[in-house]
Protein backbone atom coordinates (compact mmCIF):
# COMPACT_ATOMS: atom_id res chain seq x y z
CA UNK A 1 0.00 0.00 0.00
CA UNK A 2 1.18 3.39 -1.08
CA UNK A 3 0.93 6.25 1.71
CA UNK A 4 0.98 9.98 1.09
CA UNK A 5 1.67 12.83 3.40
CA UNK A 6 -0.27 15.51 3.78
CA UNK A 7 2.23 19.11 4.27
CA UNK A 8 -0.27 19.99 6.88
CA UNK A 9 2.64 18.38 9.07
CA UNK A 10 4.78 21.58 7.85
CA UNK A 11 1.98 23.86 8.71
CA UNK A 12 4.48 26.34 10.24
CA UNK A 13 7.60 25.77 7.67
CA UNK A 14 7.48 26.76 3.89
CA UNK A 15 6.50 24.60 1.58
CA UNK A 16 9.74 24.28 -0.11
CA UNK A 17 11.16 23.11 3.31
CA UNK A 18 8.09 20.23 3.41
CA UNK A 19 9.16 19.12 -0.25
CA UNK A 20 12.49 18.64 0.34
CA UNK A 21 12.37 16.84 3.61
CA UNK A 22 9.26 14.42 2.72
CA UNK A 23 11.21 13.41 -0.36
CA UNK A 24 14.14 12.59 1.57
CA UNK A 25 12.45 11.03 4.33
CA UNK A 26 11.20 8.70 1.58
CA UNK A 27 7.91 10.02 1.01
CA UNK A 28 6.72 9.63 -3.06
CA UNK A 29 3.53 10.97 -2.44
CA UNK A 30 2.12 13.97 -0.69
CA UNK A 31 -1.54 15.40 -0.25
CA UNK A 32 -1.06 19.52 -0.37
CA UNK A 33 -2.08 21.54 2.55
CA UNK A 34 -4.58 24.94 1.29
CA UNK A 35 -5.74 25.98 4.73
CA UNK A 36 -3.85 29.35 5.53
CA UNK A 37 -0.71 27.91 4.24
CA UNK A 38 1.25 26.37 1.28
CA UNK A 39 -1.41 26.00 -1.42
CA UNK A 40 -4.12 28.41 -0.24
CA UNK A 41 -4.86 30.90 -2.95
CA UNK A 42 -5.96 33.66 -0.42
CA UNK A 43 -2.69 33.89 0.73
CA UNK A 44 0.04 33.17 -1.77
CA UNK A 45 1.51 36.05 -3.50
CA UNK A 46 3.04 34.20 -6.32
CA UNK A 47 0.86 31.35 -7.02
CA UNK A 48 2.72 30.39 -10.09
CA UNK A 49 6.23 29.90 -8.24
CA UNK A 50 4.73 27.35 -5.78
CA UNK A 51 3.14 25.52 -8.25
CA UNK A 52 6.59 25.23 -9.83
CA UNK A 53 8.03 24.07 -6.42
CA UNK A 54 5.65 21.16 -6.73
CA UNK A 55 6.67 20.23 -9.63
CA UNK A 56 9.74 20.45 -9.21
CA UNK A 57 10.06 18.39 -6.09
CA UNK A 58 9.60 15.09 -8.25
CA UNK A 59 6.40 14.32 -5.75
CA UNK A 60 3.16 12.82 -6.68
CA UNK A 61 -0.04 15.04 -5.54
CA UNK A 62 -2.66 12.92 -4.28
CA UNK A 63 -4.74 15.51 -3.66
CA UNK A 64 -5.01 19.12 -2.12
CA UNK A 65 -6.96 19.74 1.20
CA UNK A 66 -9.19 22.56 -0.14
CA UNK A 67 -9.38 25.76 2.22
CA UNK A 68 -11.97 25.75 5.43
CA UNK A 69 -10.83 28.20 8.05
CA UNK A 70 -13.19 31.59 7.13
CA UNK A 71 -15.14 29.97 4.58
CA UNK A 72 -19.02 30.10 3.86
CA UNK A 73 -19.90 26.59 2.77
CA UNK A 74 -23.27 26.40 4.62
CA UNK A 75 -23.88 30.25 4.84
CA UNK A 76 -27.44 31.71 3.73
CA UNK A 77 -25.26 35.22 2.36
CA UNK A 78 -25.37 34.85 -1.51
CA UNK A 79 -22.24 37.28 -1.13
CA UNK A 80 -20.63 34.89 0.98
CA UNK A 81 -21.26 31.80 -0.87
CA UNK A 82 -20.01 33.80 -3.95
CA UNK A 83 -16.63 34.04 -2.04
CA UNK A 84 -16.53 30.54 -0.59
CA UNK A 85 -17.32 29.57 -4.50
CA UNK A 86 -14.07 32.14 -6.42
CA UNK A 87 -11.29 30.79 -3.61
CA UNK A 88 -12.58 26.87 -4.14
CA UNK A 89 -12.79 27.01 -7.87
CA UNK A 90 -9.45 28.27 -7.61
CA UNK A 91 -8.36 25.21 -5.77
CA UNK A 92 -9.74 23.28 -8.59
CA UNK A 93 -7.94 24.71 -11.09
CA UNK A 94 -4.67 24.17 -8.91
CA UNK A 95 -5.21 20.82 -8.99
CA UNK A 96 -5.89 20.21 -12.48
CA UNK A 97 -2.06 22.02 -13.20
CA UNK A 98 -0.41 19.62 -10.69
CA UNK A 99 -2.02 16.50 -12.38
CA UNK A 100 -3.71 15.95 -8.93
CA UNK A 101 -6.76 13.61 -8.72
CA UNK A 102 -8.49 15.05 -5.96
CA UNK A 103 -9.76 18.09 -4.04
CA UNK A 104 -10.62 17.15 -0.68
CA UNK A 105 -13.51 19.26 1.25
CA UNK A 106 -15.00 19.98 4.20
CA UNK A 107 -19.27 19.59 3.73
CA UNK A 108 -19.44 22.52 6.00
CA UNK A 109 -17.17 25.23 7.65
CA UNK A 110 -19.38 26.36 10.26
CA UNK A 111 -21.63 25.07 12.87
CA UNK A 112 -23.21 22.08 11.49
CA UNK A 113 -26.00 22.46 14.21
CA UNK A 114 -27.11 25.86 13.07
CA UNK A 115 -27.56 24.84 9.60
CA UNK A 116 -30.93 25.66 7.94
CA UNK A 117 -32.50 24.20 5.33
CA UNK A 118 -31.99 27.04 3.11
CA UNK A 119 -27.76 26.86 4.05
CA UNK A 120 -28.71 23.32 3.31
CA UNK A 121 -29.69 23.99 0.01
CA UNK A 122 -26.92 26.53 -0.83
CA UNK A 123 -24.44 23.97 0.20
CA UNK A 124 -26.07 21.26 -2.36
CA UNK A 125 -26.11 23.78 -5.48
CA UNK A 126 -22.52 25.43 -4.61
CA UNK A 127 -21.07 21.34 -4.68
CA UNK A 128 -23.30 21.24 -8.05
CA UNK A 129 -21.75 23.70 -9.39
CA UNK A 130 -17.76 22.54 -8.35
CA UNK A 131 -18.39 19.47 -9.39
CA UNK A 132 -19.30 20.77 -12.97
CA UNK A 133 -16.46 22.64 -12.91
CA UNK A 134 -13.87 20.03 -11.57
CA UNK A 135 -15.06 17.33 -14.33
CA UNK A 136 -14.39 20.18 -17.06
CA UNK A 137 -11.02 20.03 -15.22
CA UNK A 138 -10.58 16.54 -15.07
CA UNK A 139 -10.32 16.54 -11.39
CA UNK A 140 -12.48 14.87 -8.42
CA UNK A 141 -13.86 16.50 -5.57
CA UNK A 142 -14.25 14.51 -2.36
CA UNK A 143 -15.69 15.52 0.81
CA UNK A 144 -14.68 14.45 3.84
CA UNK A 145 -16.43 13.69 7.14
CA UNK A 146 -16.07 15.91 10.22
CA UNK A 147 -15.35 15.82 14.26
CA UNK A 148 -18.15 16.01 16.54
CA UNK A 149 -20.02 17.48 13.73
CA UNK A 150 -24.05 17.46 13.74
CA UNK A 151 -26.00 14.96 11.00
CA UNK A 152 -25.42 14.59 7.98
CA UNK A 153 -21.91 15.90 8.37
CA UNK A 154 -20.37 13.29 10.74
CA UNK A 155 -20.85 10.03 8.62
CA UNK A 156 -20.29 8.23 5.12
CA UNK A 157 -24.10 7.30 5.66
CA UNK A 158 -24.72 11.05 5.65
CA UNK A 159 -22.54 12.58 3.55
CA UNK A 160 -24.07 9.39 0.66
CA UNK A 161 -27.03 11.20 1.41
CA UNK A 162 -26.50 14.86 1.17
CA UNK A 163 -24.38 14.50 -2.43
CA UNK A 164 -25.96 11.54 -4.07
CA UNK A 165 -23.76 13.25 -7.19
CA UNK A 166 -21.56 10.15 -7.98
CA UNK A 167 -19.20 12.73 -9.23
CA UNK A 168 -18.74 13.71 -5.91
CA UNK A 169 -16.58 11.01 -3.94
CA UNK A 170 -15.40 10.89 -0.08
CA UNK A 171 -12.45 10.84 1.67
CA UNK A 172 -13.08 9.08 5.08
CA UNK A 173 -11.18 10.82 8.15
CA UNK A 174 -10.82 7.72 10.30
CA UNK A 175 -9.54 9.82 13.53
CA UNK A 176 -12.94 11.98 13.48
CA UNK A 177 -15.21 8.65 12.85
CA UNK A 178 -13.52 7.57 15.72
CA UNK A 179 -14.52 10.53 17.79
CA UNK A 180 -18.06 10.48 17.12
CA UNK A 181 -17.91 6.93 18.26
CA UNK A 182 -18.82 5.30 14.74
CA UNK A 183 -17.11 1.78 13.82
CA UNK A 184 -14.90 2.38 11.61
CA UNK A 185 -14.54 -0.72 9.61
CA UNK A 186 -18.47 -0.24 9.04
CA UNK A 187 -17.66 3.33 7.43
CA UNK A 188 -15.54 1.76 5.31
CA UNK A 189 -17.94 -0.42 4.08
CA UNK A 190 -20.48 2.61 3.63
CA UNK A 191 -18.06 4.67 1.68
CA UNK A 192 -15.93 1.56 -0.37
CA UNK A 193 -18.10 2.54 -3.63
CA UNK A 194 -17.13 6.36 -3.48
CA UNK A 195 -14.00 5.87 -1.54
CA UNK A 196 -11.00 7.44 -2.90
CA UNK A 197 -8.82 8.91 0.24
CA UNK A 198 -8.83 8.31 4.11
CA UNK A 199 -6.77 10.21 5.88
CA UNK A 200 -5.27 8.58 8.64
CA UNK A 201 -4.14 9.74 12.25
CA UNK A 202 -4.87 8.21 15.62
CA UNK A 203 -6.37 10.05 19.13
CA UNK A 204 -7.32 8.97 22.74
CA UNK A 205 -11.11 9.37 21.96
CA UNK A 206 -11.48 12.61 22.97
CA UNK A 207 -10.21 15.44 20.95
CA UNK A 208 -8.69 15.46 17.20
CA UNK A 209 -4.55 15.41 18.58
CA UNK A 210 -3.62 13.56 14.96
CA UNK A 211 -1.03 11.49 16.24
CA UNK A 212 0.83 9.18 14.51
CA UNK A 213 -0.67 6.15 13.46
CA UNK A 214 0.11 3.86 16.08
CA UNK A 215 0.07 6.67 19.33
CA UNK A 216 -3.50 6.66 20.24
CA UNK A 217 -6.61 4.01 20.87
CA UNK A 218 -7.80 3.45 17.10
CA UNK A 219 -6.70 0.09 16.09
CA UNK A 220 -4.97 0.85 13.01
CA UNK A 221 -3.85 -2.55 12.07
CA UNK A 222 -7.62 -3.42 11.43
CA UNK A 223 -8.55 -0.12 9.50
CA UNK A 224 -5.50 -0.65 6.94
CA UNK A 225 -5.69 -3.91 6.40
CA UNK A 226 -9.56 -3.39 5.33
CA UNK A 227 -8.46 -0.38 3.39
CA UNK A 228 -5.34 -2.29 1.73
CA UNK A 229 -8.21 -4.29 -0.27
CA UNK A 230 -9.75 -1.07 -1.70
CA UNK A 231 -6.44 -0.08 -4.75
CA UNK A 232 -8.82 3.07 -5.02
CA UNK A 233 -8.01 4.31 -1.87
CA UNK A 234 -4.80 6.34 -0.58
CA UNK A 235 -4.35 6.74 3.05
CA UNK A 236 -3.24 10.11 3.56
CA UNK A 237 -1.06 10.36 7.17
CA UNK A 238 -2.43 13.55 8.58
CA UNK A 239 -0.41 14.29 11.54
CA UNK A 240 0.27 17.36 13.40
CA UNK A 241 3.67 18.43 13.34
CA UNK A 242 3.40 20.89 16.56
CA UNK A 243 5.39 21.65 18.47
CA UNK A 244 8.85 19.73 16.22
CA UNK A 245 8.09 19.12 12.60
CA UNK A 246 11.07 17.43 11.98
CA UNK A 247 11.04 14.90 14.48
CA UNK A 248 7.41 14.46 13.70
CA UNK A 249 8.35 13.51 10.31
CA UNK A 250 11.00 11.03 11.71
CA UNK A 251 8.46 9.31 13.78
CA UNK A 252 5.58 9.46 10.57
CA UNK A 253 8.46 7.52 8.35
CA UNK A 254 9.21 5.10 11.62
CA UNK A 255 5.28 4.53 12.03
CA UNK A 256 5.38 3.46 8.04
CA UNK A 257 8.24 1.21 8.96
CA UNK A 258 6.17 -0.71 11.30
CA UNK A 259 3.29 -0.70 9.55
CA UNK A 260 4.52 -2.43 6.48
CA UNK A 261 6.61 -5.00 8.88
CA UNK A 262 3.46 -6.11 10.45
CA UNK A 263 1.22 -6.05 6.94
CA UNK A 264 4.22 -8.49 5.73
CA UNK A 265 4.28 -10.93 8.86
CA UNK A 266 0.86 -10.79 9.18
CA UNK A 267 1.54 -10.33 12.65
CA UNK A 268 -0.48 -7.09 14.78
CA UNK A 269 0.86 -5.90 17.85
Amino acid sequence: MRYALSTWLYADRPLDAALRDFKQAGFAEIEVWADKTHLDPRYLTDAAEALNLVRKSGLGVHSIHGPFHDMGIGSEDPAVIAQTEKTIMKTLEFSHELESGFVVLHPVTCDSSKISETGENYTKELFQRLADRAQQLGVGILVENLPKASAPYNSMAGLNKLFPDPRIGLCLDVAHAFLNGLDILEEIAIAAPRLYSCHVSNNDGTKDSHSNMYDGLIAMDEVLDRLAALPQVTPVLEITGSPNPEATLEGTKQSVVIRRSRAQGGKHA
